[in-house]
């Protein structure tokens, strides 16, 4: 594996692009296949890696840059990107579904602890603030959902402020688990779980992974249909996605914003609502 850090898509930390020019020249290959269709990956791919051929989407502008040009679904999920490679070599398609199983998601399994047969998983946190929930409204979600089934609030410090820690860590049928795990073990607590609610983050898309149901609060930041997790079976992911005047369909592309409307118009009230259709369901399935 080699490791290119573009300094336009790094979170951070600042990369130099003269260190993105060595890492890339460090790669010689037969064939090079650029998923994500930018027209800068494509000018610095083109001029920098050693390679006899260069495939990929011209969707972001960078088409005559490469070899081969594959067809681009536009709307379809990140996880079809890979298809047109596939047909390309004459590959078979990879059905997900077939082959991928709960337990090959790895994880430390958490001793000395025992776990109430259903729980309800929350996570707070999100790699970038444009899609962050405001935590007084996952708390008003909680009180709405607390006493039909236990909660277990996942997250680093750093999501909430020390006021809100301690009104989390006092609610009753509450287990705070904020920075008391390491990312193994808190993929266990996610694998016993009966349902999960979260963000667009990575945890959400491990609880995918794991086959949870699972609700999410999805930003306008990007394009739902194809960054939205994986789905294993019907109505695995539920997206609750707030439709605002700023909405570009396939998203504003931000990581901070001052207004932020898209997600503090989700509304507490309706997360807890759809929770609980939910574990109605999961109950009667039971």
């Amino acid at each position: 594996v080699v490791v290119a850090d573009a300094p336009y898509f790094s979170r951070g930390k600042k990369v130099s692009y003269l260190k993105f020019i060595r890492q890339l020249m460090k790669v010689k290959t037969g064939l090079i296949y650029d998923v994500r269709g930018d027209l800068r990956n494509n000018f610095f791919i083109k001029f920098f890696v050693r390679k006899k051929l260069f495939a990929g989407y011209d969707v972001g502008g960078g088409g005559a840059l490469l070899d081969v040009v594959f067809p681009f679904t536009h709307g379809g999920h990140v996880t079809n990107l890979f298809e047109p490679l596939f047909n390309y070599l004459g590959y078979p398609g990879i059905d997900i579904t077939k082959y991928w199983k709960e337990d090959d998601l790895p994880y430390e399994e958490i001793t000395g602890q025992t776990f109430p047969e259903d729980f309800l998983v929350v996570h707070l946190g999100t790699g970038a603030q444009a899609r962050k929930w405001p935590v007084e409204n996952f708390i008003k979600t909680i009180e709405l959902i607390d006493r039909a089934i236990p909660v277990y609030v996942m997250g680093v410090p750093a999501d909430l402020s020390a006021e809100q820690m301690d009104i989390i860590s006092t609610m009753p049928n509450v287990v705070n688990c904020i920075g008391k795990y390491s990312m193994l073990q808190s993929i266990y607590i996610v694998h016993k779980c009966s349902l999960f609610l979260g963000l667009d983050s990575g945890f959400s898309h491990v609880a995918s992974l794991l086959k949870k149901k699972i609700v999410v609060l999805f930003s306008g930041t990007v394009n739902k249909d194809v960054w939205k997790p994986f789905s294993f079976y019907k109505d695995q992911v539920i997206l609750l996605n707030q439709k605002v005047e700023c909405d570009w369909i396939t998203g504003c592309g931000k990581l901070t914003c001052g207004d932020n409307i898209c997600m503090k118009q989700i509304a507490p009230a309706k997360v807890a609502e759809v929770i609980r259709e939910n574990l109605n369901i999961y109950h009667l399935a039971s």
